[in-house]
Order: C-alpha cells, then structure tokens, then sequence
C-alpha cells in the first residue's frame, strides 16, 4: 500500500538522519579531543621553554628527560621550590590559554564574509590609533598663548561692560600646518566664564545635535618679540549643563559665551586681534602661518 510505502521511506529517513547524527557528534568529540591534547602539547611545550629559561639564567643545562612538572634541582635551588612556580605557571598559562581557543573555535566555524568584517574592523581602529599617535607625536611645538578681551555686554553673571578678561590658550603644533588645543580658559576676574576641559551634559533624545568643539584655524605672525597668533574656535550643541557654549573669533575680534538652559548665561566679549607675542619656535610653518584673514 503507498501508505505503508511512505510510512517506511520516512521510518528510514529518520533512521538515515540518527545515523548522521551519531557521526557527526562522534567526530566533534573526536576534534574536542584532537584540541585538548594539542593544548596539553603546547602547555608542555610552554612550560619547558619556561624551565630551560630559568636554567640559563642560572648557567644550567636542563636535561630532555627532566619532567613537565619538576625541574632537576641545582646548586643553591630546591626542587620542591621550582616544582610550585612550574605549577604556578602552568595555571597560569592554562587561563591564559582558554580565551584564544575559544576564540580559534569560534572563528572556525565563523563564515569567510564575517571573518572578513572583523578583519576590517581591527584594522580600522589599529590604524586610527597609529594615525593619533602619530600625529600627536609630531605636534612637539607647545606654546601658551593669551589674548586680551573686555566684556561688551554681560547677562547671568555678576560682570559689567568694560571688565577685563583674558582668553588663554595651550596649543601645541608640529611647524607647519598640523594643530591641537590642549585647553582653552576665558577669565574675567575672579569669573571663569568658560574651560575647555569641563564636561558637558547632553541632551537626551536625538533632536538636538551633540556638542561639537574644535578650534578650525590657527594663525601666525613673526614680530620682534616672537610670534602672535589668531585663533578661531567654537564648541556648540545642545546640552543640559555644565560647559556652556563657546564662540571665539579674534581675527574679527569677538568671542561669545552663553547657556540657554540654567543657569542662564550670555557675555559677549571684545577681544584682540592677536595675541601677546610668545617667545620660542612658531608652532605653524611660514606658508601656513599667515592666512589671508590675519590682517
């Protein structure tokens, strides 16, 4: 009958799939077991190289009968002693070991295309960090640099037209176009009206755009003191406190900061075109220190 037909060809079916089943979970115990003893070889392995370090440090020869777990005792050594730090080490080694494997299993049964992104992956932040350290390695010019300011118009803050302040700047260069700012401080008195340095708290959701801040171009002119500067910064984006919001353009001579969240805050600032001349070597080359905008 058809029915007992396919009532067998599934009974056998069913049958064939058990059968794979068993192969297959007997070759991964056979691959488990393949993996653990290439462990155990290599901790061997580990912990000979170790033992026979420790001999030619003390001018000995290990010899190769010498056991995995005691090494032979010499001049001035107890074996009981090497026996515990060999152990010591093989503990060690052993959890020093189980990370990697998992990860070696893991990406053996990982597809081509996902090993791949990881590949990427790494490689991007390697080479961001190399590019960051690089280029922080190269900004060797440090300079401390001070503009005047006084305080055009002032809400918030017990400050009044007329009231001197000082912008002041820790800028390191590589002598030519390359630039950083370390820290950035507006003071007014006994007032700091701002620090870049200060934390910010951002505004929850994704309606406002997150703070950005950056100083985007630097200037420079040799005078007989030294070299002046001109600076442009901004540090801008919603928040909820702290650092309030900076804008600072002395090649046109004004700065501003301010809160629109409390405490409020608003100052606007006169400040000087360059800054009081700083002795030592120009953080900028001469074809980059002098753009078009410094007179």
């Amino acid at each position: 009958m058809p029915f007992r037909d396919d009532r067998e060809a599934l009974i056998a079916r069913v049958d064939a799939l058990e059968q794979q089943l068993a192969e297959t979970r007997e070759e991964a115990e056979e691959e488990r077991a393949r993996l653990n003893e290439e462990k155990e070889r290599l901790v061997k392995q580990r912990d000979r190289a170790v033992r026979e370090a420790e001999a030619a440090k003390r001018g000995d020869t290990l010899p190769p009968e010498v056991s995995s777990s005691v090494a032979e005792p010499t001049e001035g050594h107890v074996g009981a002693a090497e026996t515990t730090k060999t152990s010591f080490l093989s503990e060690v080694g052993d959890w020093l070991f189980l990370p990697f494997g998992l990860i070696w299993m893991w990406w053996d049964d990982t597809s081509t295309l996902v090993r791949v992104l990881v590949v990427l992956a790494v490689l991007a932040i390697i080479g961001g960090v190399l590019y960051t350290s690089i280029l922080a390695a190269g900004l060797d010019r440090q300079a401390t640099v001070t503009w005047a300011a006084t305080v055009s118009s002032a809400r918030g803050v017990e400050l009044q037209p007329g009231d001197e302040c000082v912008v002041e700047a820790s800028l390191r260069g590589n002598g030519e176009e390359d630039f950083t700012v370390d820290s950035l401080v507006i003071t007014c008195g006994s007032e700091q009206l701002y620090r870049w340095s200060d934390p910010v708290h951002e505004l929850p959701g994704d309606d406002d755009p997150s703070p950005i801040r950056g100083c985007s171009e630097l200037g420079q002119r040799a005078v007989a003191e030294g070299t002046t500067y001109t600076i442009r910064c901004s540090d801008t984006g919603g928040r909820t406190g702290g650092r309030p919001e900076l804008g600072l353009d002395t090649p046109t001579g004004t700065a501003l900061v301010w809160r629109d969240t409390p405490p409020m805050l608003r100052v606007e600032l006169d400040v000087a075109h360059s800054s009081h001349s700083v002795s030592g070597r120009p953080l900028l080359g001469v074809e980059h220190g002098q753009p078009a905008w410094y007179d």
